[in-house]
């Protein structure tokens, strides 16, 4: 038995004194394992350092598919890729092919006589994207829905669900695009709760249940105040997931427009 800490975090790019802040509030927490997403390429060195003197030496990025031209020619401007660093060596995984490949980091977790995968994900939003958010979620689901001899992980920024209710009922952003619902809402489902029949389902909501609401990312507008849970950790049952909650602090103290989650999980 072993078992380890896992957080998922969009870090917003920041640089400076709040990245150096977010590099000391990620080793205050002792995970052994982490996936962000929204870095920048100059900041890149910063983090590699902070996080190798935070016990965490093993990195992977996805900074190089920023080279890649857009699957589909459908360039828009792309600045941030994903990491992963971990207290145990990595493997990169095979890239999948997607618009924006820069968004996806995929590695096999090399512990001791227990290998995982961890895929790192980052969907950009549909109201300025348009079908690329389908398109990856779709890719996503076609990868996960196969079998797989080793545990994974998937977890990131996923830019959905819009509502959950206390029933159970989750909406997703299918209204909002109407010439393509259908195939936006089976996209967005098929991640959010359709992985759980291949055996990675949503952490939080495992533990929670649907009564319990937070949001991981909150907008302030003309005096009105939201937020969604857009944030997630899905598990394979291999690794039992013991907690999973929401550091809201550091999204309130500035650190970024996200709140990080954090799971524990044992193997």
């Amino acid at each position: 038995m072993f078992s380890m800490r896992l957080i998922s975090w969009n870090v917003n790019g920041r640089r400076g004194a709040t990245l150096l802040a977010q590099i000391a509030a990620l080793g205050g927490r002792g995970p052994d394992i982490i996936a962000l997403q929204e870095l920048c390429a100059e900041n890149l060195p910063a983090w590699v350092d902070g996080l190798a003197a935070a016990g965490l030496p093993h990195l992977l990025d996805s900074s190089d598919q920023l080279a890649v031209a857009a699957a589909n020619g459908r360039e828009y401007r792309r600045t941030y890729f994903n990491l992963i660093a971990s207290r145990w060596p990595l493997r990169r995984l095979a890239q999948l092919r997607l618009e924006f490949p820069e968004r996806y980091l995929a590695a096999q977790v090399d512990r001791d006589r227990f290998p995982f995968e961890l895929h790192d994900v980052h969907l950009p939003p549909g109201a300025s994207r348009g079908l690329v958010k389908v398109e990856m979620f779709e890719a996503i689901h076609s990868l996960l829905a196969t079998f797989c001899e080793r545990p994974r992980i998937l977890c990131g920024d996923l830019n959905t669900p819009r509502a959950e209710r206390e029933d159970g009922t989750v909406e997703f952003w299918g209204a909002s695009h109407p010439a393509h619902r259908e195939r936006w809402d089976a996209a967005e489902r098929s991640v959010m709760l359709g992985l759980a029949e291949h055996d990675l389902p949503d952490v939080y909501r495992a533990l929670n249940g649907y009564s319990a609401a937070e949001a991981s990312w909150v907008a302030l507008r003309r005096g009105r105040q939201w937020g969604r849970r857009y944030d997630h950790i899905f598990a394979s049952s291999a690794l039992t997931a013991t907690a999973c909650r929401y550091l809201h602090d550091w999204r309130e103290q500035g650190l970024s427009d996200h709140s990080a989650i954090e799971a524990d999980l044992a193997g």
